[in-house]
């Protein structure tokens, strides 16, 4: 990875110039691929977990009146799955390369409990890609004709969820969200009923290629499970592509995810590891602009929604999810560590946020990449979000407020406070890059240092004249006993870069304004910088620092302890993601920098 490097003059360096100027001339002229390292590696063809125990084969060539137990007497299909209760060390593992499309789906509602040393497996043998396991089906069920030209048909699904995914002869089409909306504006193809059981579609289905999911998730392993690995598979379609409510130890890698389906992992409990994982809803890019709500398509990547402690997910890629790429809380919900992530809801008219609600607390959030989503919306105690990229964070055309902020502080009906937000940098965004709304409670006693916010409030939406430009926002009332320092902010559209109130009614300030005030509600802030951060090149996401950068050895030092690059923060400090004194010295070069 190509990085600003500090440089020494060393002997070593001048005998050897004249042997090493080829490879000197191409580290220089090398481009730095900021994003390596970040979201899920390429699968290679190969991998898979191997239970200890009793294993059961399926391979789309084999048969089901086999035992399954070798690769030689493999299964066929899912359907001998049903009646298995799986016991610690046993598995199941699917050939690569083959595809399965269906409906039947093993009842795993119980407990199935493995051990640390025994886990219970789902995995892949053999090589070639991942195999698949889809659920989105063709569905041949009897239409009614109700006139206006729409059809209906009785459908209920799992847990009376909304049917959000419909194929219509190859190709995904739009989800109404009212028959209103169904038969009054062109592009929405389909709406459920989920109070009446009822699907009703807005076309002909005669001749027409239907195909949805009724499938509740491919595994769903009941509370009180505990120890059970997913690995190298690639699931499509169902209400869930996995779900494990209140369980320990479960992990989930390498594998494919949402394709056609609703949620990609629903999951609560103890010591969960997600890692490796392309969460990829495929969602084509559709135009609901004029919808009265943003519930359209694929809902969230992962749902964190209750009890949760010690939670670890990383390195995964996380793509369009019309409401989150993850959310958390709705219960006590402690130890989260999100890290390495690429996450990307640009398909999105609105979505694939990071979201933490009521009940999280000590969270760190580091190292990843959020492109083109909705504002990541945090609540809790004691959150700690440093060396992240948020880049082009966008408004929506369906809501007629701001979405575009890359972050929103809130309470979420109770106590936010004790939060670190650190050498961040913000780019682009359509909204600022850090909005303040409280909603009643005490908000407050958070830290926010050490940020790059380039050129970010660049299409305030909520009011027509709104001032753009705004880099920070503190609504009325909103942020109590909070600091802002050592932060670089810079617009190339306005000075006035921080506002205090609600949008229009709200005073705009300059950087050296702003530390200058007496800011209400004991917030403070100071040594703020308001200068071109002077990357190396924002368009290329090159966010290393020139050497002649003003946010070069004007930080402080943070809680963090590594840089973007994963070196050991030292002094003098930077702000923004990377710190130049932590680059490696380089003994063979005297020019001073690459």
């Amino acid at each position: 990875m190509a990085r600003r490097k500090r440089w020494a003059i060393g002997l070593l360096g001048l005998l050897l110039a004249g042997l090493i100027a080829t490879a000197g001339n191409a580290a220089t002229g090398a481009v730095a691929d900021t994003l390596a390292g970040i979201g899920a590696s390429a699968d290679d063809g190969a991998s898979g977990e191997r239970p200890n125990g009793k294993t059961y084969y399926i391979d789309p060539d084999g048969d089901d009146n086999a035992d399954g137990l070798t690769p030689q007497t493999a299964w066929r299909t899912l359907s001998n799955l049903g009646n298995k209760y799986f016991s610690a060390g046993e598995g199941v593992l699917f050939k690569r390369g083959g595809y399965w499309n269906g409906t039947a789906t093993p009842p795993f509602q119980g407990a199935r409990q493995g051990t640390a040393a025994n886990p219970i497996v789902f995995s892949a043998y053999g090589t070639g890609p991942r195999p698949i396991i889809d659920f989105t089906v063709v569905q041949t069920p009897a239409w009614t004709a109700v006139g206006n030209g729409v059809y209906s048909t009785p459908l209920t699904l799992p847990a009376s969820h909304r049917l959000r995914r419909m194929y219509v002869d190859g190709g995904e089409v739009l989800d109404a969200v009212s028959m209103n909306e169904l038969v009054s504006r062109a592009g929405y193809m389909y709406w459920h009923d989920t109070g009446n059981g009822l699907l009703y579609i807005q076309f002909d289905p005669n001749g027409k290629e239907i195909k949805y999911s009724t499938t509740r998730g491919f595994i769903y392993f009941g509370a009180g499970s505990k120890h059970v690995i997913v690995s190298d598979l690639d699931i499509r379609g169902a209400v869930y592509s996995l779900s494990f409510p209140q369980t320990e130890n479960v992990t989930i890698k390498n594998n494919n995810l949402g394709e056609g389906g609703h949620i990609g992992i629903s999951i609560t409990g103890k010591n969960h590891l997600i890692t490796n994982n392309i969460l990829d809803s495929k969602r084509p890019v559709f135009d609901y602009a004029d919808s009265s709500s943003t519930a359209h398509g694929p809902h969230e990547a992962i749902a964190m929604k209750g009890e949760n402690s010690n939670a670890t997910v990383s390195y995964n890629t996380i793509r369009n999810w019309a409401h989150s790429s993850m959310a958390s809380g709705g219960a006590s919900n402690t130890g989260l560590k999100f890290f390495r992530n690429h996450i990307d809801g640009s398909h999105l008219t609105y979505g694939t946020k990071f979201e933490l609600f009521s009940g999280t607390a000590d969270v760190e959030i580091w190292n990843n990449y959020f492109y083109k989503t909705t504002r990541q919306q945090i609540g809790g105690k004691r959150i700690h979000i440093h060396h992240n990229i948020f880049d082009s964070m966008a408004n929506t055309p369906v809501k007629s407020y701001n979405t575009g902020q890359a972050i929103g502080i809130t309470d979420f009906g109770e106590e936010n406070s004790g939060s670190v937000i650190e050498n961040n940098v913000f780019i682009n965004s359509d909204g600022a890059a850090i909005v303040f709304s409280a909603r009643g409670n005490y908000m407050g006693s958070h830290i926010i240092r050490n940020n790059i916010m380039y050129n970010n409030g660049k299409n305030a939406v909520t009011y027509p004249g709104d001032p753009k430009g705004i880099a920070v926002q503190i609504k009325t009332g909103s942020l109590q006993d909070s600091q802002f320092y050592n932060n670089l902010i810079y617009s190339d559209i306005t000075d006035k870069v921080m506002m205090t109130g609600n949008e229009r009614s709200g005073p705009t300030y300059t950087v050296a304004e702003f530390d200058s005030t007496d800011l209400p509600d004991n917030n403070d802030g100071f040594d703020n910088l308001q200068a071109d951060p002077l990357f190396e090149d924002v368009g290329l996401l090159q966010l290393q620092l020139d050497i002649s950068s003003p946010a070069i050895g004007a930080g402080v030092e943070p809680l963090a302890t590594r840089d973007w690059d994963g070196y050991k923060i030292i002094a003098p400090y930077d702000i923004g993601i990377y710190n130049t004194a932590s680059q490696p010295v380089n003994l063979l070069f005297t020019d001073g920098f690459e």
